[in-house]
C-alpha cells in the first residue's frame, strides 16, 4: 500500500519539505497494516547527490539511550547518517532492515574511523520507546553508542527534527506507524547530501562514502 504525502509543514519549512518530498516520492512506503503491506522503491536505490542548506535546530533537545539530553545542533560537526524508526515494527523489510543496514555500516568501519563519523536513529514513538527501551534495542543490536546514538524526546521536538528533513509519519490506529522508509547523508553541517531509499542500500558503500565526507571540505551554499 502507497501512503499519500502529507504536505502541511510549518510555513518555514514547507519549501523545504517540498523539496525533499520530490526526490522521495518513489520512495514512499507504508509501515502498518497487514504482512506485504508495505511497498519498497528499487531496491538500494540512491538519489542523485542532493544539497539542501542545514535546518535550524537550536532549540531542538532529544534524549539519548542513556535518557541523557541532547541538542541536536551539538550532533552536527562529523558526516552523519541519520534515519527515522520505531523499535516494534512489525514488518522486516523496514525499521529492522534499516537498522541492520546501520549495523553493517558500524562494522565496516574501525574504532577509530568510528571517531570521524556519526549514526543517528531517531524514534517516533516516544510513548514506547523510552531511553530504557532504546537501551535494550542497542544491546540486541550491539549498537556501539560512542558513535551511533538512539534518540527519542517529545512528540514536538521529534516532529522538528522529521519535518526539517521532509519525514512525514502517522499512527494507525492499531498503534503502528506509516512513514517513509529511507536514510539521509548528511554533511558535518546538517546539510542533506543524500538520500538512501528503502532499506537495500549497500552498507560497505555508504560507510565508505562517508569516510570521504570527513576528509572532504564541507558544502558552499
Amino acid at each position: 500500500m502507497i501512503a499519500r504525502l502529507r504536505m502541511s509543514p510549518p510555513p518555514a519549512a514547507r519549501g523545504l519539505r517540498l523539496l525533499v518530498a520530490a526526490a522521495l516520492w518513489s520512495a514512499v512506503v507504508a509501515c502498518a497494516g497487514a504482512p506485504g503491506s508495505g511497498e519498497q522503491a528499487e531496491p538500494g536505490a540512491t538519489q542523485p547527490e542532493i544539497l539542501i542548506p542545514a535546518p535550524e535546530l537550536a532549540d531542538v533537545e532529544l534524549r539519548n539511550q542513556n535518557d541523557e539530553p541532547v541538542d541536536f545542533e551539538q550532533l552536527r560537526g562529523k558526516p552523519t547518517l541519520l534515519t527515522f524508526i520505531y523499535t516494534r515494527c512489525p514488518m522486516p523489510e523496514m525499521c529492522p532492515a534499516t537498522t541492520l543496514r546501520f549495523q553493517e555500516v558500524q562494522e565496516a568501519l574501525s574504532e577509530e574511523e568510528r571517531t570521524r563519523v556519526r549514526l543517528l536513529s531517531v524514534s517516533f514513538d516516544p510513548l514506547y520507546d523510552t531511553p530504557e527501551i532504546l537501551a535494550e534495542y542497542g544491546e540486541l543490536w550491539e549498537v556501539d553508542t560512542s558513535f551511533w546514538s538512539l534518540l527519542t524526546g517529545s512528540d514536538e521536538s521529534i516532529r522538528a527534527v522529521a519535518s526539517a528533513y521532509g519525514v512525514w509519519y502517522e499512527q494507525s490506529e492499531d498503534g503502528n506507524f506509516r512513514h517513509p522508509m529511507y536514510s539521509l547523508i548528511l554533511f558535518p553541517d546538517g546539510s542533506l547530501h543524500r538520500v538512501l531509499l528503502g532499506s537495500t542500500w549497500d552498507s560497505k558503500e555508504v560507510a565508505g562514502k562517508l569516510l570521504s565526507m570527513a576528509l572532504e571540505p564541507g558544502p558552499t551554499h
